[in-house]
């Protein structure tokens, strides 16, 4: 085992007093990062340089998201001092507009998302943007220099390198989309590379699903965890698949807290629950919430929780008794209307509200969508194109008709968002969106994945993705074809 793993599995084990824990804690950073909050990270190189997707302050997706831990005062003044701020895609968990209002006169740094919406959005609100080239390095300090890469799920991850040594890769919420091989690639050349990723057993997919009978559908958070899936386990797999010798929880440290959605806590992952099961011969697992050193201190920070509160939906300007008028039941309709793509695979999309039926047909037959959603939340999602924050705040209610869950989200969700986003409303449009990512990744990587994501899922149905010949062959295979070492 590394020195450095050793060093980490001692200090993680000593029981620390508060005053030595302070010395830890606020100290002047030389060069290194926190992680606090939900998914924010703030590099250091001889003070704060930057700090990404904070969410230090406020709520998020109609107020049913809270933070789960304080930020400490400290790190909170140091992400005020960053010069430099990153953020990913446009979920509010990660762009949190109360937030960014304490951090005017910083440099927003964006990834290049196809259609712009977030750039156009912050600098019409007076920010100062730069919208970073997708894939190259670009150098913030002395020692700092980041990478950054988009997917067209409108998401992006972000390599941060400290002094040529230490890489550390923030995924937030990313899936595999294809990008893996290139980022195994790279952190290959790092002798230290952290992986952060969002985990979990999935409440972050979105959980309120009903069949058309009226029963609800366990959700893929449900079933995971009354199942005992391992979350520890699967989050050294992540880990050493991109030759990481570090992973820390990230993005995924939140509660709800609406009167509506509170019943979603019972899906949530605690914080030990992340690396619980962590099993590796590659890499070691830290806390969510620590302070790393380049010179190899790394000390856990333990911000305290936020006692749950439940709150009213009214609260947050959602009465499910209120109903639309005629000009907002337009709106509504014009909004599904507009998104031609989904006539492809759906016949119909219905809203109800207060009890009343709105939404468009497409064409004759029985495959749609029923929504059942408050007003004061419905029209400022339609009015400001953001529908999958409604599917993940876990209030709206979703009825699927014909379609699985899992279809129904594959099928649904991503062509929303590309109109939300990207205002991609059409099939040509859709085309010429996927040629554009297709182009940053390479052909033959999008086609690659797209091969090894057809065997991987007849690995798992067939239950062969357990064995340990088919981790054997798996490794060998990346090995062989990224001529990487350390995976």
């Amino acid at each position: 085992m590394p020195a450095e793993s050793q060093l980490v599995i001692r200090l993680m084990g000593e029981d620390l007093d508060g005053l030595t824990r302070y010395a830890l804690y606020y100290r002047p950073m030389d060069l290194g990062f926190d992680t606090v909050g939900n998914g924010t990270l703030v590099a250091y190189d001889s003070g704060p340089v930057l700090v990404t997707d904070p969410w230090v302050v406020g709520h998020a997706y109609f107020g049913s998201w809270g933070l789960s831990h304080e930020i400490p005062k400290e790190q909170l003044e140091q992400i005020r001092l960053a010069p430099y701020v990153w953020i990913s895609h446009g979920h509010p968990d990660h762009l949190q507009w109360e937030s960014l209002e304490l951090l005017r006169g910083k440099t927003i740094l964006l990834p290049d998302h196809k259609g712009a919406r977030i750039a156009d959005a912050l600098q019409d609100s007076g920010h100062r943007v730069q919208v970073l080239d997708d894939r190259s390095w670009i150098r913030l300090s002395e020692r700092i220099r980041i990478w950054n890469f988009t997917d067209q799920n409108q998401d992006a991850g972000l390599l941060v390198e400290l002094d040529g040594s230490t890489l550390v890769v923030n995924l937030n919420d990313l899936g595999n989309s294809g990008w893996f091989p290139a980022i195994r690639k790279i952190v290959s050349q790092y002798p230290t590379a952290v992986v952060m990723a969002a985990s979990g057993y999935g409440d972050i997919r979105g959980m309120n699903h009903w069949d058309p009978e009226g029963a609800p559908i366990p959700s893929f958070a449900q079933i995971r965890k009354e199942t005992g899936v391992r979350i520890g386990l699967e989050n050294a797999r992540l880990t050493d698949t991109l030759g990481g010798t570090h992973f820390v929880p990230f993005s995924s440290m939140h509660q709800y807290q609406r009167d509506d959605s509170e019943w979603s806590n019972a899906y949530l992952t605690s914080l030990g629950e992340f690396t619980h099961g962590y099993q590796s011969s590659q890499s070691v697992p830290l806390p969510a919430y620590i302070r790393y050193e380049v010179n190899g201190e790394i000390s856990e920070l333990k911000p305290q929780e936020i006692e749950r509160q439940v709150q009213s939906s009214i609260e947050f300007g959602d009465d499910w008794s209120e109903v639309l008028s005629r000009a907002e039941s337009g709106e509504v309709t014009n909004y599904f209307e507009n998104i031609r793509t989904l006539a492809t695979d759906l016949d119909f999309v219905t809203v109800r509200v207060g009890g009343q039926e709105h939404g468009c047909r497409y064409s004759n037959g029985g495959v749609g969508i029923s929504f059942e959603v408050p007003r004061g939340s419905l029209l400022t999602t339609v009015r400001h194109r953001i529908w999958e924050d409604l599917i993940l705040g876990n209030f709206m209610r979703t009825t699927w008709h014909g379609w699985s869950v899992a279809d129904g989200m594959a099928g649904f969700l991503p062509l929303v968002k590309y109109a939300d986003q990207a205002n991609v409303t059409t099939d040509k449009e859709l085309a010429s969106y996927m040629r554009i990512y297709k182009q940053r990744m390479g052909r033959f990587a999008m086609h690659r994945h797209n091969v090894e994501q057809a065997l991987i899922g007849y690995a798992q149905r067939s239950g062969a993705s357990e064995s340990s010949i088919y981790r054997t062959g798996r490794t060998a295979y990346r090995r062989i074809v990224d001529g990487t070492s350390r995976i």
